[in-house]
């Protein structure tokens, strides 16, 4: 890495641009005088007394006192151990503080619909409600599953600490064939069918059914993921496939829509769909 690689980094980990110019010297110099520190290290020299006493007194370099006096920069695996220890620590204060605020003024009465952006983002986001769920979690994604998939791991967790989980890709058959199955996937694979079927013993499916079906139908036929948490919150997703930037995930706190999502969602698998993988 270049000088100004080493600098940027260390910065990024809490050290001043002047903090990180010197100890980059030190450590590629070794025990020094102060002249030799401002020549290679470009810090000037009104600033290089004070930066020297700042990282003493944080221990990052030592000096042995002498004229002139000497100074050596801590071995940089102990300085990176320290700065990360001290990083963790400081950011374990802060989200209790942050969580005892936070907790103090937010008012779950507005907790409607709230946007986040972009792919990672969200996928971060679906992550957070897979692990909150304490009862079930449902999810349809079109296919290719990526979100889904991305959290793979964690519904599977979800799933022997006692939630009910249904993981569902639907699917044009065709685009299945060259899905690698396996009997660990939490994801159940359907195929999607272009008219509503309906058995014998089945009643006749009502206009206002095949008018909810057609609409449910063309919601998963593009970019569009759903997750259903808890049947109290949902999770949609709308991909932008030609930039993962403008992604969108929308979660929505709303009585009564989320467990209609859901049994609207299993009633357009049971009329339309059939499973391509029995597990």
């Amino acid at each position: 890495m270049n000088e100004r690689g080493i600098v940027e980094e260390l910065t990024r980990m809490g050290l001043t641009e002047y903090q990180s110019k010197v100890y980059s010297t030190l450590a590629a110099l070794g025990p020094s005088g102060v002249s030799d520190i401002t020549k290679l290290s470009k810090v000037p020299r009104t600033k290089i007394y004070e930066t020297l006493d700042e990282l003493v007194t944080k221990g990052v370099v030592e000096f042995q006192p002498g004229r002139p006096i000497v100074y050596r920069a801590l071995k940089p695996s102990l300085l990176i151990k320290r700065m990360t220890e001290d990083y963790l620590d400081s950011a374990k204060k802060a989200e209790t503080l942050l969580e005892e605020h936070y907790e103090s003024i937010t008012d779950t009465s507005q907790d409607f619909v709230w946007i986040v952006r972009g792919d990672e983002t969200i996928r971060r986001k679906l992550a957070e409600f897979v692990v909150s769920a304490k009862g079930s979690i449902f999810a349809i994604e079109s296919y290719p599953p990526h979100f889904i998939r991305s959290v793979k791991s964690l519904l599977k967790a979800a799933s022997k600490r006692g939630v009910k989980v249904r993981a569902v890709c639907v699917a044009e058959k065709d685009a299945l064939r060259s899905e690698n199955f396996a009997e660990s996937d939490p994801i159940e694979y359907r195929t999607f069918s272009s008219s509503i079927g309906k058995r014998k013993s089945e009643r006749v499916v009502s206009v206002e059914d095949a008018q909810l079906l057609k609409a449910l139908s063309m919601a998963i036929s593009g970019f569009y993921c759903l997750a259903v948490i808890d049947d109290t919150e949902s999770f949609v997703i709308i991909q932008n496939s030609s930039d993962e930037t403008r992604s969108i995930g929308l979660s929505a706190k709303i009585p009564g829509v989320s467990i209609l999502q859901r049994i609207m969602f299993e009633r357009l698998f049971a009329q339309r769909t059939r499973q391509y993988f029995e597990r």
